[in-house]
């Protein structure tokens, strides 16, 4: 027995479109339909006894003029507020007559595309067993067969040209813009097109597969991290206590340091996390699209959507891995290290640099409006598209580059910057009277090619110390994840270190001529490679 709701659907469904009601009217026999549907059918029919028919119960009315069921409309629409899964359906396909017909058109259920017409069922199975018609290529329905057909020669587009990667007729390749191209028949595109599909749904899939395998172990790496974080602070808070009053200031430096660098472990650790979820969505998506369209049977609509949604290709995902020494947390081990020495001896071995750490913030007014700087002004990255953002005489145009808050003039000053596994960027300090416009030559205001710009370039394994145009390498092998620099006024000094061993990378001598500022500049991404933030590290309250 059919349920209430089955019976109300069909009461809500229009005779004609077999679809909920849009715009319902009401002809004078009772019948109801969608008003476009009883124009189109009144359209396609002419009759001497008059157009105005119910196509129900055959009633012929006198009049044309229709007024909405605001009765039903009103049902309608409550029906579909209660049941969101109707009313987000797509809307039914337009109705399109039969071309063939002449008394009464009937619905068109194919079109042939050699003849340009569209056919009822009846004059399709005519059109079907003639031999004059054999050899026609019929497609699904379609009010304008000539969007299928080429635009210069009005011709079926049978054959796919490889090297423009889109359908073409015959005379496209004999005359046309396609001579002398590869092409093969449109049903040989279609198969190697879906072979390639297949191949790149397999391979989806065991990325997919590998995604899923990685984000398992990463998350026995989360407790992993903060089981270490623990474990050190115990051992180091053991010496300290040892050491009791001489070393209390020491001790809360040091606290803060570990805090902080367990914090944005576990934070990078999460990023890594979400940036391998957010590629797996994408895939399946990828998957699903592919798969659906290798079902569709007609060849040249499939290849038109393969076009459009560029699934031809095979998908360049780079994922996202991480390795379990990228969360090896060398600054632990090197803090750990210091306290075995500082227990040893009680001197100078604790790096007094710490003692003059700085809190350091992006300055959103100076970011070049292509870097996205977050709220909290901690992080900062390069975007496709451009910011919104107020033109000022602050902010960088011509590199990508921003400035921090943080006007330093004197005393000594140490702040850190969580790089990870970037490819690409640029850290330094500059004068606050640097170039932040483009004009009267590229160095201007690219950093370390002025007079006025101290920094560090990093290239993909490679460092660069630049400053007035000239480049000094680095050589430099430890990776670094964390770059730490320092500011000294007193002894005019600017040195970079690899934060998590305190390594120096490099060292300049500058005699500061006024206040700097620290300076960023994350560089470019492209294809999605160097889409990771420069982020700020600041110490744990």
């Amino acid at each position: 027995m059919a349920s209430n709701t089955d019976v109300q659907n069909k009461d809500l469904k229009c005779p004609v479109c077999l679809d909920f009601y849009t715009d319902p009217v009401q002809l004078a026999c009772g019948h109801n339909f969608c008003q476009t549907c009883i124009r189109t059918v009144w359209d396609c029919d002419i009759s001497e006894t008059g157009p105005f028919f119910c196509p129900e119960c055959q009633f012929f009315g006198m009049s044309e003029i229709l007024e909405i069921n605001m009765r039903l409309q009103k049902e309608v629409q409550e029906f579909g507020t209660r049941n969101p899964a109707v009313r987000d359906l797509p809307p039914a396909a337009p109705i399109i007559p039969c071309d063939h017909c002449i008394d009464a058109n009937l619905v068109a259920v194919k079109t042939c595309l050699t003849c340009d017409a569209s056919l009822c069922a009846a004059h399709l199975e005519l059109h079907l067993n003639k031999a004059a018609f054999l050899g026609h290529t019929i497609i699904k329905v379609t009010g304008n067969p000539f969007s299928l057909k080429c635009a210069e020669h009005r011709e079926e587009l049978k054959l796919y040209c490889q090297e423009d990667g889109i359908s073409v007729c015959s005379l496209c390749v004999v005359i046309g813009s396609h001579k002398n191209h590869r092409v093969v028949t449109s049903q040989e595109a279609c198969t190697e097109m879906k072979k390639i599909m297949e191949e790149n749904i397999n391979k989806l899939m065991e990325m997919c597969q590998l995604a899923e395998e990685t984000m398992r172990g990463m998350d026995s790496l989360f407790s992993e991290v903060s089981q270490r974080a623990t474990s050190i602070k115990e051992r180091i808070c053991g010496k300290y206590r040892r050491l009791k009053m001489l070393i209390e200031e020491d001790e809360d430096l040091i606290m803060r340091i570990l805090e902080s660098e367990e914090r944005y472990s576990l934070k990078w650790l999460l990023s890594k996390k979400e940036a391998l979820e957010c590629q797996r969505h994408e895939m399946d998506a990828i998957v699903n699209t592919s798969t659906s369209l290798i079902q569709e049977e007609d060849g040249l609509a499939f290849l038109q959507h393969v076009k459009t949604h560029g699934l031809g290709k095979t998908p360049v995902l780079p994922l996202c891995c991480t390795e379990k020494d990228q969360v090896e947390m060398a600054k632990f081990k090197t803090t750990e290290k210091l306290v075995e020495k500082l227990f040893m001896v009680v001197s100078c071995h604790l790096p007094r640099m710490w003692s003059n750490f700085r809190d350091v913030t992006f300055n959103p007014d100076t970011a070049h409006t292509k870097l996205e700087v977050s709220h909290d002004k901690l992080e900062v990255c390069w975007s496709k598209l451009p910011f919104p953002q107020g033109e000022n005489s602050e902010r960088f145009d011509s590199q990508y580059s921003v400035l921090a808050e943080n006007k330093l003039s004197d005393g000594q000053h140490y702040w850190e910057v969580i790089v990870q596994e970037k490819p690409y960027w640029l850290i330094g300090v500059a004068y606050g009277s640097i170039p932040r416009k483009g004009g009267k030559g590229f160095n201007s205001t690219n950093l370390g090619m002025n007079k006025v710009s101290w920094c560090i370039y990093h290239s993909n394994g490679q460092y660069l110390a630049c400053h007035d145009s000239q480049e000094t390498p680095v050589p430099f092998q430890e990776r670094v994840e964390k770059l730490g620099i320092s500011v000294d006024f007193s002894n005019q000094v600017l040195s970079f270190y690899n934060a998590d061993t305190l390594s120096l990378l490099h060292s300049f001598s500058v005699q500061y001529l006024e206040a700097v500022y620290p300076v960023f500049n994350p560089c470019i991404d492209i294809n999605n490679k160097n889409c990771q933030p420069l982020i700020l590290f600041h110490l744990k309250d």
